[in-house]
């Protein structure tokens, strides 16, 4: 509660999507700490979030420890020049004609800047003309870097993406062909290891994987298995911002693959929608040592996606009149959201109620230690 507290005295007047991206909470704890704060006088009644007068007076001497950003990266570390406008605008005409993002799938596609600052780190890294593998790329950002590799006068870089979205598959690679960008395109699921001529072939993966803990060990797993096997490999990893032991699980899983972190620069992706992780996205930079090796070797079987775990498991709903919870889901006496509604909450008889966060499955067919 004091972090949500210290990140609204800092940054009012601010939405709640945004304050979860501070304090790497799902958006409907900080709405439900909001809602607390608005009962005790801490948080006014308007939208977007602000403090109280009174909470203000409060915090007042403490706000300008919090001005430090860099106006011009706003604190992304990364700034994006106006020699790639012209990229830009190519990048702004594919979006309009790409496939819509496939919820299912978790999909969400991220801003042109976010693609934009992606193919600016790979330049910092040195990586635009690596051999490059993309497990998963509704982000286009293959096509991404491959443009700014050419724009820059770097020699083009050899990208193979894989993805399990036939339609993307197909644009992908109608797009690179107009653009004479060389780009594979394999449509696959992840869910099954990599083809064999994909092992071990490449010197950089980038993945931006589902929302969930165990999309994120899978895609990784799958990213490790495609790099060459020495050390020094990178891998560049995309995930949103979880609470603290779920963040201690996500770097756990990393370590027990032999991944460093190097460098985490929070909140660097925007998305369009992606309601659930805040809109944004941390970005990993992993690299390998001697003895990297992915979690899941074999075909993986368990829920993947965020519908996947919706709809094997009761969701947790709180009464907003009298703050019981009521489970609504398979098995549970209320199938529906609509139907706890319909019948009022058996404690109070209200009708309105508020979802709470989603718990993760996380299990998985780990190589064996």
């Amino acid at each position: 509660m004091l972090d949500v507290i210290t990140v609204i005295s800092r940054h009012e007047p601010l939405a709640v999507n945004e304050i979860s991206r501070h304090v790497e909470l799902p958006v409907p704890i900080v709405a439900a700490v909001c809602n607390e704060l608005r009962q005790r006088d801490v948080v006014d009644t308007r939208r977007p979030v602000r403090l109280t007068p009174s909470a203000r007076e409060a915090t007042a001497a403490d706000t300008w420890l919090g001005s430090g950003k860099c106006p011009q990266c706003s604190g992304l570390g990364i700034d994006v020049p106006s020699e790639l406008d012209g990229v830009a605008s190519q990048l702004e005409a594919l979006a309009e004609r790409m496939p819509n993002a496939r919820l299912e799938l978790d999909q969400a596609h991220c801003t042109i800047d976010s693609k934009l600052r992606r193919a600016m780190l790979f330049g910092e890294l040195g990586l635009l003309s690596k051999p490059t593998i993309f497990i998963g790329d509704d982000d286009l950002t293959s096509i991404t870097i491959s443009l700014v590799a050419t724009h820059a006068g770097l020699p083009a870089p050899r990208v193979t993406v894989v993805d399990t979205d036939a339609d993307l598959c197909e644009f992908i690679e109608a797009q690179a062909d107009e653009l004479g960008l060389s780009i594979t395109v394999v449509r696959h699921d992840a869910r099954q290891p990599l083809p064999p001529q994909l092992h071990e072939a490449f010197q950089v993966a980038f993945t931006d994987p589902p929302y969930t803990l165990a999309g994120a060990e899978l895609f990784v797993s799958r990213a490790v298995s495609a790099l060459e096997p020495r050390a020094g490999q990178h891998v560049l990893f995309a995930f949103g911002a979880r609470r603290p032991s779920e963040t201690v699980a996500v770097q756990s899983m990393l370590g027990d693959m032999g991944l460093a972190i190097r460098r985490l620069q929070p909140n660097f992706n925007e998305y369009l929608g992606a309601g659930v992780i805040g809109g944004t996205s941390h970005q990993y930079h992993l690299r390998t040592v001697d003895a990297s090796a992915g979690g899941i070797v074999g075909d993986y079987e368990g829920p993947l996606y965020t519908a996947d775990n919706r709809a094997e498991t009761a969701r947790r709903f709180r009464c907003a009149s009298c703050r019981t919870i009521q489970l609504v889901g398979p098995k549970q006496k209320y199938a529906k959201i609509a139907d706890l509604k319909s019948a009022g909450c058996p404690e109070c008889g209200g009708s309105t109620f508020r979802p709470m966060a989603l718990r993760d499955r996380n299990t998985s067919n780990r190589k064996n230690p």
